[in-house]
This record gives C-alpha cells, sequence and structure tokens, in this order.
C-alpha cells in the first residue's frame, strides 16, 4: 500500500495537497482500491486519504480550492467519490465527522455553505441524502463540473428497498436539474455558455442511467431530458446533427438497408438483432453493416456473409457521420442500447443519417432523439394505444412478441459435466434457480426470494448473477452478503444459497438448468436471452407482466410460446405461484412437458426467417410512406 502522508494541520496540508507528491500517493490509494475494493488495507488507505482531504477542504479558502480544483485534483476527487467507498458503512468515528459537516447544510444556509463542505460531504454521502439535499445548494461555476460528475455517477448497491425507490426518483429529479442548468445557459445566438458547456459534456461523460431502468414507471420525461442534454452537448462540440438526405436515385430497385452496432461479437444485442437482417430477401433489400470496432470472430463473419458488405467506421464522429451518410440509406437500424452511457453508437443517434430511422427491444426504453423515427414493438409486448404515450419515437408493431433471437452458427462445445452433488445441493430438494443479472436483482427482488425459499420446505436458491456480457466488474461482496443476511433473517441455513461463478458458455448454462425445478425470473425488469436457456432446457419459468415494454418482454415470450399460467401479475401473485410449483411435481411436469412440446414446434421467438418476413413487410410499409 502507499505510504501515507504525516496527518496534515491546515497549513501543512494546503501545501501538501498542492505537491507532486500528494498528488501521487492519492492516485495509488485511488488505484490500488479500484484494482480490489474488498481488500482491507486498500479500504484503510483510500479511508485515509478521504479523512486527509477533508480535512484539507474544510480548512481552506476558497480560492485556494478553486486553484487546485483546475488541475489533477478535481479528476482524484470525482475518483474517490465516484468509487464506491461512500457506500461502504461509515466508522463511528467518520460518521461523527460527517455529521459535523452536514450541520451547515440547514435550510437557512442554501445560499451560504462553504464550498469546502460541499466537497466534503460529496466525498462521504451519495447524491441523494436527504440531510445535505445537494440539488439545494448554490454551487460555484469553478466546482460545477465536478459537481454534477458527483450527481450522476450511480451508487455501486443498494440494501434497503425504499433507498432504492427513492434513488430512482432522485435519478429522474438530477436530470431535469441538469436540463434546466443547460437550458438557462443557452443563447439563441452565442449557443451555450461556458457553464452549460461544462455541465453538459459532464453529464454526457460519467451519466450511465442504469438503476432507473429497474425502477418503477414510465421513463419517457427522463429520457426526453437526458436526451436534450446528449443533443446540447453534441451541438457544443460542432457535430452536424442535422442533415437533409439528398433524393433517392432514380435507378435504385433495392431498399437500402443498414444496420450500426458498435460490434458484432457474441453479446444479447448481436442476437437479438441478427434476426433483423438474417433472412431478408436480397432482391428486395440491399444490406450494410456498420461496426464501430471489429470483432474478427465467426459471428462477426457469418453476420457479414448475410449482408451485402460490413464496414469497419473511422474513429471520430464526424467522420463517422459523414461515412454513413455517404451510404445513402434509405433505413437505418441500431442495434445497441442507446438509452445507457453516452457511447460512440449513442452520439452516432444523435445525427440524422437516413431518412429513416428506428430502433427496437435493444433500448429498454424511448430514446427520446430528435433524430429517431420509429421503435420496433410487438403486439404481445406493447399495445400501441397504451403505450405510444411512453415513446417520442413512433411505436410500430410486427405481430407476436416482436421479439426474436439468432445465435449464429454456434459453434458445438462440451459442457462440463455437473451434477447436484457437486453444488451441495440434495437429490430430492426443491432446486429454484436464476440467471438474471446482478443489477436486476433488486433489493425487493432478493426478499421475495428469500420469502420463496422460506416458504417452500427443502428448497435451494441458485444464482449465477455475473454475466460478464453485461459487465467486466461486480461488486459480488456486498450483494452476497446481503442475500445471506436475508436468509438468516428468515432463519435459513446457508446451504439453501448457492451463488455460482460465471459460467464458461450457454451449454454449460443450460446444463445446469436442467438441474433445476423451477427458474424465478426477475422483476419488475424481466428476462428476454436468459429466458431462451431456460426454456430450451425445458424449465418453468416464473415471470411477472408489467405495465412498460421492458416489464413485459417475458411475459409476451410465454404468451407466444402458450404457457400463460406461469404469468404472474403482482409480486403477491409471483410469490404464490412460485410456491405452488416448488411444491407440486406433477403440476411441474405439466409445465415442462407444454414447454418442450411448444419449444419443439419452433416458437416464434426463435425464428428467424418467419421474423425477416415480419420485418420485411414493416421496412417496405415505412419505405412507401417515407418515400414521394
Amino acid at each position: 500500500m502507499p505510504e501515507t502522508p504525516a496527518p496534515m494541520g491546515t497549513h501543512t496540508g494546503r501545501e501538501q495537497v498542492g505537491t507532486p507528491a500528494f498528488i501521487q500517493w492519492l492516485t495509488d490509494c485511488v488505484t490500488a482500491y479500484s484494482h480490489n475494493p474488498w481488500d482491507s488495507a486498500a479500504q484503510d488507505s483510500l479511508r485515509r486519504a478521504r479523512s486527509l482531504l477533508a480535512e484539507f477542504f474544510l480548512g481552506a479558502q476558497e480560492e485556494t480550492l478553486k486553484q487546485l480544483f483546475s488541475n489533477q485534483l478535481a479528476k482524484l476527487h470525482l475518483s474517490m467519490a465516484g468509487s464506491g467507498l461512500r457506500d461502504f458503512p461509515l466508522s463511528a468515528e467518520e460518521q461523527s465527522s460527517l455529521d459535523r459537516v452536514l450541520s451547515a447544510f440547514t435550510e437557512k444556509s442554501k445560499q451560504s455553505v462553504p464550498p469546502g463542505h460541499v466537497l466534503t460531504a460529496m466525498l462521504y454521502c451519495r447524491p441523494d441524502h436527504a440531510i445535505a439535499a445537494f440539488l439545494d445548494r448554490q454551487i460555484p461555476d469553478w466546482l460545477y463540473g465536478v459537481f454534477t460528475a458527483f450527481l450522476v455517477i450511480e451508487p455501486i448497491f443498494f440494501t434497503d428497498a425504499t433507498a432504492f425507490k427513492n434513488y430512482c426518483a432522485f435519478a429522474k429529479r438530477v436530470v431535469q436539474y441538469t436540463r434546466n442548468a443547460i437550458s438557462e445557459g443557452y443563447d439563441t445566438t452565442s449557443g451555450l455558455g461556458p457553464k452549460a458547456r461544462v455541465t453538459a459534456l459532464t453529464f454526457a461523460t460519467f451519466s450511465c442511467p442504469i438503476h432507473p431502468y429497474f425502477g418503477d414507471g414510465d421513463l419517457k420525461d427522463f429520457s426526453e431530458n437526458r436526451a436534450y442534454i446528449l443533443e446540447q452537448n453534441a451541438r457544443a462540440t460542432g457535430l452536424p446533427l442535422d442533415y437533409n438526405p439528398p433524393p433517392r436515385p432514380g435507378d435504385r430497385k433495392k431498399i437500402r438497408i443498414g444496420i450500426l452496432k458498435p460490434h458484432f461479437s457474441g453479446q444479447t444485442e448481436t442476437f437479438a438483432t441478427l434476426p433483423v437482417f438474417e433472412h431478408l430477401d436480397r432482391n428486395q433489400f440491399e444490406i450494410g453493416l456498420y461496426a464501430l470496432e471489429a470483432a474478427r470472430n465467426d459471428l462477426e463473419r457469418y453476420c457479414a456473409s448475410r449482408a451485402d458488405r460490413l464496414l469497419l467506421l473511422p474513429k471520430s464522429p464526424r467522420d463517422q457521420a459523414a461515412a454513413i451518410r455517404g451510404e445513402r440509406l434509405d433505413i437505418l437500424f441500431f442495434g445497441s442500447n442507446l438509452t445507457a452511457g453516452a457511447d460512440a453508437c449513442t452520439t452516432l443517434a444523435l445525427h440524422r443519417l437516413a431518412p429513416i430511422q428506428m430502433t427496437s427491444i435493444c433500448c429498454p426504453v424511448t430514446t427520446a432523439f430528435s433524430n429517431m423515427d420509429y421503435y420496433v414493438a410487438g403486439d404481445l409486448l406493447a399495445s400501441i394505444h397504451e403505450m405510444q404515450s411512453q415513446y417520442r419515437e413512433k411505436l410500430v408493431n410486427i405481430p407476436g412478441s416482436g421479439i426474436c433471437f439468432s445465435f449464429g452458427p454456434e459453434q458445438a462445445s462440451q459442457a462440463k459435466n455437473i451434477g447436484r452433488q457437486q453444488l451441495g445441493i440434495p437429490a430430492d430438494a426443491v432446486m429454484f434457480i436464476s440467471g438474471a443479472n446482478y443489477f436486476k436483482i433488486t433489493p425487493e427482488v432478493r426478499e421475495g426470494w428469500a420469502t420463496i425459499i422460506s416458504r417452500t420446505p427443502g428448497s435451494v436458491l441458485v444464482l449465477y448473477p455475473f454475466n460478464p456480457n453485461w459487465s467486466g466488474r461486480y461488486n459480488a461482496e456486498p450483494f452476497i452478503n446481503d442475500i445471506k443476511a436475508r436468509f438468516a433473517r428468515l432463519g435459513l441455513a446457508e446451504h439453501r444459497l448457492k451463488i455460482l461463478d460465471p459460467l464458461p458458455g450457454r451449454a454449460d448454462i443450460k446444463e445446469l438448468l436442467r438441474l433445476a425445478d423451477v427458474y424465478l425470473d426477475s422483476y419488475p425488469y424481466g428476462g428476454a436471452t436468459s429466458l431462451i436457456d431456460t426454456l430450451e432446457s425445458g424449465l418453468p419459468p416464473v415471470v411477472i407482466e408489467g405495465n412498460t415494454l421492458r416489464f413485459r418482454q417475458a411475459a409476451s415470450m410465454l404468451k407466444e410460446l402458450s404457457v400463460p399460467e406461469l404469468i404472474a401479475d403482482t409480486e403477491g401473485s409471483y410469490i404464490k405461484l412460485a410456491c405452488q410449483l416448488g411444491s407440486d411435481t406433477a403440476l411441474r411436469q405439466k409445465l415442462r412437458n407444454a414447454i418442450q412440446t411448444n419449444m419443439g414446434n419452433r416458437p416464434a421467438f426463435l425464428d428467424s426467417h418467419a421474423y425477416a418476413q415480419k420485418m420485411s413487410r414493416l421496412f417496405q410499409a415505412l419505405h412507401e410512406r417515407k418515400s414521394p
């Protein structure tokens, strides 16, 4: 671990904070912690660094802070605030120190909290801290970039359902607050002022709103505010978002379709996008694939074989937009999630690149982008009459769920032999299982699953939540400890919970699923790709149907499979259904038989040929509507 500097008094601290030696020590502390947050020495070192910084912030004059935050200290403060350290419980000494800092955050002090107190609170508190009420503070312009990043960097973990719901509501307030700050700094003649530009750029750089997906309700207002911020930022950086596509060449016979993704490697978004173009009639359509980076694997080569060309785009956003516009497309389809971080594909989606631009279920919610024209769903997934109000794009449906997956030329792989005995699960135990991702397993879900196990005698819960396609790094320890604590509070023995490391591939996942009795889908945000493995294994899943598209994917697939009896409509009915399946062997077998029979008839969500016919009709209808 980096050697800790001597304790700082106000004057000594001011001298040390500005030195290269201190900056290097602080950098080393943050780096060591980021590599292993659960290492006690690394955590203790970063706690010490936080304490020293706080001591300095509270004693320094504003002009000193302003000078230091014009260089590396701003970056390091953000690294600490966003490291996840603030999500750990405070020691008694830390809590006492923080309470003294927060005593300055009163209703009467909205305009007068010193910047040093704000900076210190940001090191110890989440942005939604009720007492600090950060959104009520007047923040000096020099601190606004750091402050914006602090607001939008999401917490790493929640143990309390109420706290999670409160944070999701707070996230909606933050994006509205940020939009207001930018619009107030906008001038029709000169564009964004300096403060508004910093705010927009910081938001685009640091915002990656994941938690609100898994909270309740419609996110249209949230998405519209986010879209406004991203579009203003793109324009401020000089990107030409607006474009009037030239007339379509009169001698062109085929409809020219473009498919844009960051890459065509083996991930969920590729599997969901491949059916869009895999079996389109090449006599009617000319297909171009556009990627930001090369995958150089068998799946990419297969995708390229199902198109007329695959073009690797240049590096700069301006050149990327120019390259796609030069393709003179009729329709451009975005096959990635544009509603989380502002990656290069999201930046491109802000542009007008083709006469018709569209996306689909890879985006869990509306993009709300000015240049996104259509969102493709299905009759079973999103009633236009009920859900159009949740989308800025025009919602267009194809028959059925609107969901289809194709895994391309999957390589035959030998799954590792695994049995219940190896997992420490008795042969006669009722095995509940879920492959729902870590992010979807909210405190509410964790409590619901613990309740199911407590009400099903002899049952065991097996989870494999750390899918590497979602993230390369998970905060597994607090997640595991939280579920264990919930089991313990209900009097459940440790052996009734098994949490596994990531499995090598789909074959291994299905081998594991075949050992289980009941699959538990996450809620309210259910699965889609994870449900394919489950159904291919003949395992009955329990799902909830909600009132937004992202909460209806699993239910629409089960309707398409003709097993609607596995769909619940509330958490209470979900728990009741899961317990019923866990205790009724005959019912489980009946549903297994129905799933296996119907999966053998190739359901629509796995029929890429039939899906191509539906998309072909949609593409033709939209093209004819747009054409003169």
